[in-house]
């Protein structure tokens, strides 16, 4: 009768323990994002305004991304990077894929999404894609069910523990009607059902990553509970009004912020298109899950035509959103070599 009464007690007592509130702490991570990269290999030609001149320089690319990524992963605190989708140029995949897969791995992505570029392939050349792709691949509202090629392809959501907190990652996908093979479930019903699920399980501090154009993302997450931040493309929209001080225009605020169904702000962040801007969006939450501050640390990516014999960047005013390539690297190229990725000047 005792060793049945101290079972029943211990039992008692584990629930009661496994039923306990999670203690949280306030935590710094640092979002790391691209979108809209469109198989660009090869630096695009730009113009920008400093001090009233105009300068001719290149931009961009996987050649140019791949340098800046790595130094300001190692420069950021707890950096998460993420791909919100358009990978690849419209209607190319099939011409690109070997060279999008190599240049996507070497990137170490924390996780990303597909979009509209993607979506019109047919589900055998999809498959193949995203089954070569070593990072998690998220979307929560995409059915894969009755295609046994893509079946299992996607995670609805990932946790990434920084600092001993959990950081929830959802996938989603902007429902896409020219698809052939699959089946889109609503974006919001999708997004909230699962933070709801999360928020349960203890998690307060949850993103969005996000196949959804400028426009569309603004719309969804004033339907949202539980989100603090969204991670758009698929518009290649450029956000942050200081771009528009060198002649670039900007098509809003970085981040940008609606107020959601919970009265909660969420912060809708994209980086432009083609790898031309790396965005870098610090986070500081509290232990309750509240952004407390938001630092813009994004970066224009372009070589050095900007700067003098020293490597100064020749303007009137420090202008931060410029990442410059230092001489020689920014002679950089990135060409593919027998199944290798080969930087060459």
């Amino acid at each position: 009768m005792k060793k049945r009464y101290l079972f029943i007690c211990i039992i008692v007592f584990l629930g009661v323990f496994s039923c306990a509130k999670k203690e949280h702490k306030a935590v710094d991570i640092t979002v790391i994002h691209i979108n809209d990269i469109q198989s660009c290999f090869e630096p695009i030609p730009l113009d920008i305004t400093l001090g009233g001149k105009t300068y001719k320089v290149k931009s961009g690319a996987y050649s140019y991304l791949s340098s800046a990524v790595k130094e300001l992963k190692d420069k950021s605190e707890n950096p998460i990077f993420l791909h919100s989708g358009n990978v690849i140029c419209s209607s190319n995949l099939k011409e690109s894929m070997k060279d999008d897969i190599l240049a996507l791995n070497s990137l170490n992505l924390d996780a990303m999404t597909i979009a509209s570029n993607e979506l019109n392939e047919d589900s055998k050349n999809l498959s193949i894609f995203l089954s070569s792709i070593k990072s998690p691949k998220l979307s929560a509202n995409v059915k894969t069910d009755k295609i046994n090629s893509l079946k299992n392809i996607f995670a609805p959501y990932i946790i990434k523990e920084i600092d001993g907190e959990e950081i929830a990652i959802i996938g989603i996908n902007k429902i896409f009607d020219s698809s052939k093979d699959l089946i889109f479930k609503d974006e919001v019903s999708t997004i909230n059902k699962i933070a709801t699920k999360l928020t349960k399980k203890g998690i307060n501090k949850i993103l969005v990553l996000a196949s959804c154009d400028y426009e569309t993302s603004i719309k969804i997450c004033k339907e949202l509970k539980n989100i603090d931040i969204f991670i758009s493309g698929a518009s290649s929209s450029l956000l942050g009004k200081d771009f528009d001080k060198i002649g670039l225009k900007s098509d809003g605020e970085y981040p940008t912020v609606v107020n959601s169904a919970d009265n909660s702000p969420i912060y809708i962040v994209q980086a432009w298109e083609c790898g031309k801007v790396l965005g870098v969006l610090k986070v500081n939450f509290s232990k309750d899950g509240d952004v407390l501050e938001l630092e813009d640390n994004s970066k224009l990516i372009i070589n050095s035509d900007v700067c003098d014999e020293d490597e100064n960047i020749l303007m009137d005013e420090d202008f931060k959103y410029f990442y410059v390539l230092s001489k020689g690297t920014d002679k950089i190229m990135l060409t593919i070599e027998d199944d290798t990725l080969v930087l060459e000047k």
